[in-house]
């Protein structure tokens, strides 16, 4: 994330005649959205993806969309002509996200295709999901995979193996809890995740809100990028290191996810800084509704397509009926624009 913000603040300095002015305000921006994405490991591991997905989801629309339709935190509320379909694109929107929970992987691939009779529920066994998408010739630790096929060093294995198995029960304590309790947790957590995510945009539109309070401040929230993403490495950084006190330097890291890692918030950059751009052109009322909806949508896609672990006539009707719901939420919240 901090080498594609780097990119993108070099392109702005050789296109413009200056370079953005660093915003420390927006560094608080970027720390924000850091501290709720710290808790999704969490909300994974006690109530699943597709749950959490759905409540953060929820909750950071409605957040983002009430700070700009109603300007919080200092924002300038936004005005939109016609209100009424941007309230009920709103609704039916959320609504897309709630139908998609009812969306529930298969156990495996090979099964036959049937009516969906065989579908793991949320809260039940989520091992055997895991179990039926592992290679064959794989050892399970947490959240890595480490192949031991080919003749490797086995000695190496088993000690990284153990290293695994000790950071699993110094850090997945969330998994001892009664289920309740971990339903609790998890709800709460994305609740509170979604929110940050959702204000994580408000420190710097605050900045091109209130001019005279930053003088020399960028007009636009894009030039504000480099300073959002500074406060996410900051932050990321802290909280790493804490962990790796807690886990008496020994921390968990998975080598096989590092270059997925980076490619990932190569991505997930790009995509934030066309999110930035969305907010500039669209305003949160209008931003906030199109993009959340979007993730769920995706993840449903490489549920069919890559995983092959949607299937069933019954999860085709449904997922179906969330593309239809979230296009007509499209279209409300894009039509109250004129």
């Amino acid at each position: 994330i901090l080498f594609t913000g780097t990119v993108c603040f070099l392109i702005q300095c050789a296109m413009g005649t200056s370079c953005p002015k660093f915003e420390p305000l927006a560094v608080l921006g970027g720390a924000i959205w850091c501290t709720g994405n710290m808790m999704v490991v969490p909300v994974v591991k006690t109530i699943g993806l597709s749950l959490g997905l759905v409540i953060w989801g929820s909750a950071n629309l409605i957040m983002g969309w009430a700070s700009g339709k109603f300007g919080f935190f200092g924002l300038k509320p936004e005005t939109i002509p016609n209100p009424a379909l941007n309230y009920v694109g709103v609704v039916v929107a959320i609504c897309s996200l709630a139908l998609s929970f009812f969306v529930r992987p298969t156990v495996g691939r090979g099964e036959p295709e049937g009516d969906g009779e065989e579908e793991l529920g949320y809260d039940s066994d989520d091992e055997k999901l895991e179990q039926a998408l592992m290679p064959p010739d794989a050892a399970d630790f947490g959240q890595g995979v480490i192949n031991t096929d080919g003749g490797g060093d086995r000695r190496s294995v088993l000690s990284e193996l153990e290293h695994v198995a000790e950071a699993d029960e110094q850090e997945f304590f969330l998994s001892k809890l009664p289920r309740w309790q971990r339903q609790i947790v998890g709800v709460v957590l994305s609740i509170v995740s979604g929110l940050l995510y959702g204000v994580n945009f408000d420190p710097p539109q605050y900045i091109v809100d209130h001019p005279a309070e930053f003088p020399g401040a960028p007009k636009q929230p894009v030039e504000l990028v480099f300073s959002h993403f500074v406060g996410i490495w900051m932050a990321s950084t802290v909280y790493f290191l804490a962990y790796a006190v807690y886990m008496r330097n020994k921390p968990a890291v998975y080598p096989r996810v590092i270059l997925p890692a980076i490619v990932s918030g190569v991505m997930w950059a790009i995509a934030d800084i066309c999110w930035f751009i969305a907010n500039a052109n669209l305003e949160f009322v209008v931003s906030f509704p199109l993009i959340t909806m979007g993730p769920g949508i995706v993840g449903s896609l490489w549920g069919v397509f890559a995983f092959g672990e949607i299937r069933g006539t019954r999860n085709y009707l449904l997922l179906a009926s969330v593309f239809v719901v979230a296009a007509t939420g499209s279209g409300l919240i894009i039509a109250s624009k004129f």
